[in-house]
């Protein structure tokens, strides 16, 4: 479910909040990874 609220965000914010988007995956990706090991 959150994957595809993700997929909503960034076609909703395709643009000029790229960057925001970028970080937040980072940042999401970041959590991914804690949450595994």
């Amino acid at each position: 479910m959150s994957v595809k609220i993700e997929l909503v965000l960034v076609k909703i914010v395709n643009g000029p909040n790229f960057v925001l988007i970028k970080q937040f995956v980072m940042c999401f990706g970041k959590l991914r990874k804690d949450l595994l090991f």
